[in-house]
């Protein structure tokens, strides 16, 4: 038996989507990486997202086992060639180096019969009027709550959790247990390094995590940033009011 996969359902996504446009957000609205957040409100949809249906399900999971131990038996220099064959433009745009997103760029290849930048979402909402609006918090403020939120994880029993999860197959859970804190956790368990490390690192690593999801967002034109501070919802309402009367016009 296969090690599960601690990962979110495609219509875990649409849910917590569907939540923000109806109402307060509950805890699947939490935690949106860029490309998870992009994908579900755009109109094209890569073919993973889109894996309702049990039977492609199986077979999105058994060609993703097959390619994870493919990489593991030859590395990701030749699972990159291998891609460089069928998607050159992936290819070129993906380091060698990079197995995670070489394996992921040949499943959406292999499964869709097209490739890979194909697959990927175009700007253009499925939903309208759908208007984005974040919130340019200070970067020492970011690193704070970072590791504010780390404190709590530890303080809630998170060490407790994840030595409860080790027999349920987390360590070899290929994306589960490179998971932002789970990592740093399972070095501390291997006997790497001491739990007070563990969690040094877990911040050092979140805070690596919200740079490059603040990189993310900032390449996103649709987006409108606002300063906090006691005018932030009036402005978030005045955007939002504009943005959807633009997109009905």
């Amino acid at each position: 038996m296969g090690a599960p996969r601690f990962e979110a359902s495609a219509g875990a996504r649409q849910r917590a989507v569907s939540g923000v446009a109806s109402g307060p957000a509950g805890e699947e609205g939490r935690g949106f990486w860029g490309l998870w957040f992009r994908r579900s409100l755009s109109a094209r949809l890569a073919v993973l997202l889109s894996l309702a249906l049990v039977p492609l399900g199986v077979i999105a999971f058994e060609q993703t086992r097959r390619l994870e131990a493919e990489l593991d038996r030859v590395g990701p220099h030749v699972m990159h060639e291998r891609l460089r064959k069928v998607d050159p433009v992936a290819a070129g745009a993906i380091l060698a180096s990079n197995g995670r997103r070489i394996v992921r760029a040949l499943e959406v290849v292999t499964l869709s019969g097209r490739p890979f930048v194909a697959s990927l979402p175009q700007p253009c909402y499925v939903h309208t009027p759908t208007v984005q609006v974040a919130i340019d918090v200070p970067r020492a403020e970011l690193d704070l709550r970072v590791a504010r939120r780390a404190e709590r994880m530890w303080q809630a029993g998170f060490v407790d959790e994840v030595r409860g999860l080790l027999d349920q197959g987390l360590q070899q859970g290929r994306t589960a247990s490179r998971a932002l804190g789970y990592a740093q956790l399972l070095g501390h368990l291997d006997g790497q390094w001491s739990q007070e490390e563990a969690r040094e690192r877990t911040i050092a690593a979140t805070r690596r995590f919200v740079r490059r999801q603040d990189a993310w967002f900032r390449r996103d034109a649709r987006v409108t940033w606002l300063a906090p501070g006691p005018e932030l919802v009036d402005d978030a309402l005045a955007v939002v009011r504009a943005g959807s009367r633009s997109q009905r016009t």
